[in-house]
């Protein structure tokens, strides 16, 4: 005898969308008033907990440095390369966003153009 089999349900929580996409995860699984057991810091506490990152002073090859060694800066020639070596990252993400019932069709947009900008030349 055959058992009919269904595919699991695929949720998404996007870094960039935490927040919202807790939200929509929790009404998805049957909440229905919006509560919560977590509570995003205060803006002024993440600024703190960056800077003190920041601030942090690290023995890299020898040389005191202060802060992160990396800047957001990619040359051109760099981004392009990271977007070719994170390809097959941004194929799985995306399998899973198409696939996340917790997602709207704005929001899977929204990824896929977050995307777009960071990666040009991806699509």
């Amino acid at each position: 005898m055959a058992q009919h089999v269904t595919e699991p349900a695929i949720l998404a929580i996007r870094t960039h969308h935490m927040w919202d996409d807790w939200k929509h995860t929790n009404r998805w699984l049957g909440q229905h008033r919006l509560e919560s057991i977590y509570t995003p810091p205060p803006e002024t506490e993440r600024k703190r907990d960056q800077r003190s990152i920041y601030n942090s002073t690290k023995q890299v090859t020898g040389h005191w440095l202060q802060g992160p060694p990396v800047t957001k800066e990619l040359s051109d020639k760099g981004r392009t390369r990271l977007c070719r070596a994170l390809e097959d990252e941004y194929r799985a993400y995306f399998f899973f966003i198409d696939r996340a019932v917790n997602l709207s069709p704005s929001e899977r947009r929204k990824s896929y153009e977050m995307a777009q900008q960071n990666c040009p030349n991806l699509f």
